[in-house]
């Protein structure tokens, strides 16, 4: 236990001022939960189990006999400082905090009360970050540049210890109004091994920065898309369902392409779910038409794989014989070792 490669989630100290601790997995895999007290003795006699945790199935609703799927982010694309929902992180003095956004697109920094937090009431912003990634004067931490993106951390020390109410300030608290903000709350304890990323909410919303699945649905079904009712996005189907995603989401080419605008930014100004029903089985490429299809090159896009329903009585296997066949159906569906046996049997019965 000395040399494991192990997270120390909740040490004995934290016990001796908090009797539950409550557990979050990041990420899909399988865990070795322990306790690692005594050099691995505890562990050895009976205080370990495993914690076995999996992708989460697209979330859907089942009503009158119809489908629905609500359209949610890929979980591995989740750290990203984004305009979406984003996960409240309790930390202790020593952690280090992650950022990971989009360079000329997000700022970070800190709103004092919680009133103004809810609200996004930007009036006292105090900005860490700026969008083009650079640290203002007097704040902690250090940022790395690279491909368009940048990386904020930070590490807490004591003077941390209390709640800080993290946002986006842009647009006059339009993305922070769109989801981007995050509660942070500091307590003294043993801090974790690894940086605490800042992470989006898997739950259904359709936003950039953030990836989708594929899915496939039955015809018929239904496909619900939330979003931020700040007027930032859309939903457009692709007509030509050949089209690579490359050239679909190629800076110019959003305004040329072949598209239906099923949802619009002014429609999500007025309703933050759309639910869209294919009419017609076939492969339909979704994407947010929004700046010149950048949004679309940045995550925005899927595809939906729609089939044809089956029909009530087309069971794999299943004949009908038609009035007089039923000598040459049973003829074809019988084998033929047990219509010699059979016939056998005829005999010997109709010759007693």
């Amino acid at each position: 236990m000395e040399t494991a490669d192990r997270t120390v989630a909740y040490s004995t100290e934290d016990f001796k001022t908090g009797a539950t601790f409550v557990w979050t997995p990041t990420a899909a895999g399988t865990y070795h939960v322990v306790c690692s007290v005594g050099s691995g003795s505890h562990c050895a006699f009976g205080q370990n189990f495993k914690v076995m945790v999996e992708a989460a199935a697209p979330t859907m609703t089942t009503a009158n006999g119809v489908t629905t799927y609500s359209v949610v982010p890929r979980e591995d694309s989740l750290h990203y400082w984004g305009m979406n929902p984003h996960d409240d992180i309790v930390a202790k003095v020593g952690d280090t905090i992650h950022f990971k956004t989009a360079q000329g697109f997000h700022d970070i920094g800190l709103v004092p009360t919680s009133a103004e937090y809810s609200s996004c009431d930007m009036t006292n912003f105090d900005m860490w970050v700026n969008t083009a990634g650079a640290i203002q004067a007097d704040k902690p931490g250090t940022v790395t540049v690279a491909n368009g993106m940048y990386e904020y951390e930070f590490t807490l020390t004591e003077d941390h210890i209390g709640t800080w109410y993290f946002v986006c300030s842009v647009a006059l608290g339009g993305h922070c109004r769109a989801g981007q903000k995050m509660l942070l709350t500091v307590t003294a304890g043993t801090p974790a091994a690894e940086p605490l990323k800042v992470m989006g909410s898997h739950v259904p919303f359709w936003t950039v920065g953030l990836m989708y699945d594929d899915m496939t649905i039955t015809l018929g079904d239904s496909v619900s898309f939330t979003s931020d009712m700040e007027g930032y996005h859309d939903v457009a189907v692709l007509v030509d369902a050949e089209c690579p995603e490359a050239e679909c989401c190629a800076a110019g080419a959003m305004e040329t392409a072949d598209r239906t605008v099923a949802y619009s930014t002014e429609d999500f100004k007025t309703g933050a779910t759309f639910v869209w029903t294919p009419t017609a089985a076939g492969t339909y490429h979704v994407v947010c038409s929004v700046g010149s299809g950048s949004h679309c090159a940045f995550g925005q896009n899927f595809k939906v794989m729609v089939e044809a329903a089956a029909e009530d009585d087309d069971v794999i296997g299943a004949t009908t014989p038609s009035p007089g066949d039923e000598e040459s159906s049973a003829s074809s569906t019988v084998p033929a070792a047990l219509l010699a046996v059979m016939a056998a049997v005829a005999s010997l019965v109709y010759s007693q």
